[in-house]
């Protein structure tokens, strides 16, 4: 009787030990995904940006909207195209954009200049 109870017992301890270290494995990778996952993606996230794949597509996108704002007759949609840029390309470097033409004209959007 006692050994049964021993084994009883002590599946019990193994089975409980199993769940809280389970349970605590959980708690351990939320806190992880809230903190250095996070961190690791905005690195990644920032170093993308970086990269010269990313200003060519910038480039491209932005001329094809300065072409459009160009083009546009209404004073709402050409507003509408500088405030699409700005909050799309808000932190992007007119430095780092070959094209001067480009490069200018988003400066003068991030600094205000075209209305």
């Amino acid at each position: 009787m006692k050994k049964v109870l021993c084994i009883v017992l002590s599946t019990f301890v193994v089975i409980a030990a199993c769940i809280g270290i389970a349970f605590g494995c959980g708690w351990l990778n939320v806190g992880y995904t809230k903190t250095i996952s996070k961190a690791q993606t905005n690195a990644e996230n920032q170093v993308f940006h970086q990269t010269q794949a990313y200003i060519d597509g910038a480039v491209s996108d932005i001329a094809k909207v300065k072409l459009e704002y160009e083009q546009a007759k209404d004073k709402d949609s050409k507003q509408a195209l500088l405030n699409y840029i700005r909050s799309t390309y808000a932190n992007l470097n007119p430095a780092d954009i070959n094209n001067p033409s480009v490069a200018e004209w988003l400066r003068d959007v991030q600094s205000g200049n075209l209305n």
